[in-house]
């Protein structure tokens, strides 16, 4: 395992600690940026007193801090430390939150990599500040602090910064002053030093021994009960040491680096650890905690309450639930109030999903995920919606058959066709609400439906004053490139779930906007007139800081482009592809195949051979979905298409050798 030492301050001898620390003879040394070479070289004063390996991966003439030199990109800069580092102690230059090449702060630098810190405080006076802010700033960022090594001074910080950690704490003497002997000085200084050297590299391998236990325990023994698995056939796990931007960094000694290809289910907006959003988390965190909802208001839930409705463009109050399911299930009670009939039903699409409580479970058509749940009613009447495919790079929907994807969202006469069919459909029907995932079904199998669909039902529904509800738990919040789906239909709901995205990825919370209209039913000199439905964590203030800051974000995002087109198409045509879709972030490869459908175990090969890639992905069935975060640029983007299609070319030549 590698360290990364930093300080609490510039000046205060963490090459004097790297050097004791190499003694031990278990580390070698890098220096990733140095500045005033070759007047100053910390690789070449370690290298003077131990007989370890050193290297300094970039050097700078000036003495000044590295973001006058801005030469050396965040990327090439932990390229090279990932390229050179091996069990070694990675001395950075100046105070923990001192720049890089960059101009950015190494600690938020440094977090792809998620090594664990030792970090070297400061003895001198008001050394006690910062080294207390300089350990919260590294674990704030998640860091590891295995170990804080300070000097001993006549003021003894360290009998108070002991108090304020949770690491153990090793002090060392004070290095002789300067001389005409100085180098005798300092051997004679780092020999008498040894003994500490041989505590530091006790503690990092108490540490070190205490993280293979763990992870061995989380390997073979636990008391989690998965969701959506079949224990029985786990042959083994991911274990998960850190998440940052778009990756797993796995718990093994190798820590191997997994994309997320299924964005967390569906969660990740603004990349895994995202600094910003666990800053709002700790601010809101420490300023409320929790504040009861009914008859309340705090500013992050009145701020994004005012956000979401500005957002939308169409309701006028938010109503906060726990989660997707139960943000559908308070949307149904708001929606059949317009009913005075009390046998109501929905109408909605076979191959909807719309969670796991009981309520929004009847929502779905007879599928996989109800089967075997005996509770199960059903409450709706299902039509079974025409989806379009991309097919040897055309775009196929039914008898159709379109060049682009835009032709397939331009007005075309099927609207009517489809309109009448509807009308007739629900005549005579006690329907309640309509209830559709807009554009993409996920969960059913990543549907891509005509969209000219989904209009005819809205426009029929609203000439029967029939309310519209929109589940947008999947596909908004710009997981299809757009603040909400309204955009790509021309239409708009009476109500509208949102979740996942909502928050960036970082804390569960979902809203169910409404219109004034809705809201208006609850109106009344009684208590019982009112929505009666709430969560002891509704609108929670720590997740509403967050999702203000996500939209935030999202709104300073310009390019909505992710997969592209060309590139897309051209996978279509692989011999081993079904069909290709799609939109935003998101990107469906079905495999063809005799077994299809959920319960299908064709694509286990692929996944295999995705995950030697370095990519993780959850199937649905016979398809394999990729989802990017909103900040994924497009070089990783590219970067995937390419092992996309090395692991097709691979999966298609095991076949052929398995038929040969």
């Amino acid at each position: 395992m590698s360290y990364i030492l930093s300080g609490s301050n510039t000046n205060i001898g963490k090459t004097i600690v790297s050097t004791v620390l190499c003694r031990t003879n278990q580390f070698a040394y890098l220096k990733p940026v140095q500045t005033g070479y070759p007047t100053d070289s910390d690789a070449r004063f370690v290298g003077q007193f131990t007989t370890c390996p050193t290297k300094t991966l970039f050097a700078f003439p000036e003495p000044v801090s590295p973001h006058f030199y801005p030469s050396v990109s965040d990327q090439e800069l932990l390229n090279a430390i990932r390229k050179h580092m091996n069990r070694s102690i990675i001395e950075m230059a100046g105070g923990v939150l001192s720049p890089v090449n960059s101009g950015r702060l190494q600690a938020d630098v440094m977090r792809p990599l998620m090594l664990p810190h030792v970090l070297v405080g400061d003895h001198a006076l008001g050394g006690i500040s910062t080294t207390l802010a300089s350990y919260e700033a590294l674990r704030s960022r998640g860091y590891k602090v295995p170990l804080l090594v300070m000097f001993d001074g006549k003021l003894k910080n360290q009998s108070i910064v002991e108090r304020n950690v949770d690491c153990p704490i090793v002090v060392l003497e004070q290095v002789p002053e300067k001389t005409d002997n100085d180098l005798e000085n300092l051997k004679q200084y780092f020999a008498k030093m040894d003994p500490k050297g041989s505590e530091m590299l006790s503690h990092l391998l108490i540490f070190e021994n205490n993280q293979v236990q763990k992870r061995q325990e989380m390997q073979t023994e636990h008391n989690v009960w998965w969701p959506f698995t079949q224990h029985k056939t786990v042959k083994e796990h991911m274990v998960v040491d850190a998440a940052q931007g778009d990756h797993f960094i796995v718990h093994d000694p190798e820590r191997r680096e997994l994309f997320d290809g299924c964005a967390s289910w569906w969660t990740n907006g603004l990349g895994h650890g995202n600094l910003d959003l666990a800053k709002a988390a700790s601010y809101a965190a420490s300023r409320y905690g929790h504040v009861i909802a009914p008859e309340t208001l705090h500013e992050p839930m009145h701020d994004l309450a005012k956000k979401l409705v500005q957002m939308t463009g169409f309701g006028s109050k938010v109503f906060f639930t726990d989660n997707g399911s139960t943000a559908i299930e308070v949307a149904l009670k708001m929606a059949f109030s317009s009913s005075d009939k009390t046998d109501v039903k929905i109408l909605g699409l076979k191959g909807s999903y719309h969670g796991d409580t009981i309520g929004s479970m009847d929502l779905s058509d007879p599928n996989v995920y109800n089967k075997k749940v005996h509770w199960y009613t059903g409450k709706g009447y299902w039509l079974d919606p025409p989806c379009y495919q991309m097919v040897q790079g055309k775009y196929h929907l039914g008898d159709l058959v379109f060049d682009t994807v835009d032709q397939v969202f331009a007005p075309h006469k099927r609207l009517e066709t489809y309109k009448q069919e509807i009308r007739e459909y629900i005549q005579d029907k006690p329907i309640g609400a309509l209830v559709i995932e807009p554009i993409v079904m996920g969960a059913g199998g990543m549907l891509f439906v005509d969209p000219l669909y989904q209009k005819a039902m809205i426009q029929v529904s609203k000439e029967h004053k029939i309310p519209v509800i929109f589940d947008e738990v999947f596909v908004g919040m710009f997981r299809c490139g757009v603040a909400t789906t309204s955009e790509l239909l021309g239409e708009k709901p009476d109500i509208a779930c949102y979740a996942k995205a909502m928050t960036g990825g970082l804390l569960p919370l979902a809203a169910t906007v409404a219109t004034e209209e809705v809201f208006e039913r609850f109106q009344g000199d009684s208590k019982l007139e009112a929505l009666l439905h709430g969560h002891s964590y509704t609108a929670h203030p720590v997740g509403c800081q967050v999702a203000l800051e996500s939209l935030k974000q999202y709104e300073i995002k310009q390019d909505w482009t992710f997969w592209n087109a060309d590139r897309c198409k051209s996978i279509s045509h692989h011999p081993m592809v079904e069909r290709v879709n799609h939109i935003g972030t998101i990107l469906a490869v079905e495999l063809k195949s005799q077994d299809r459908g959920y319960l299908s175990t064709t694509s286990k090969a692929w996944l295999e051979l995705l995950n030697q890639e370095g990519i993780y992905c959850r199937p649905l069935g016979n398809l394999v979905y990729f989802i990017c975060g909103h900040t994924t640029t497009q070089e990783t983007l590219n970067q995937l298409l390419d092992k996309i299609e090395i692991t097709l070319n691979a999966l298609q030549s095991r076949l052929v050798q398995a038929h040969a």
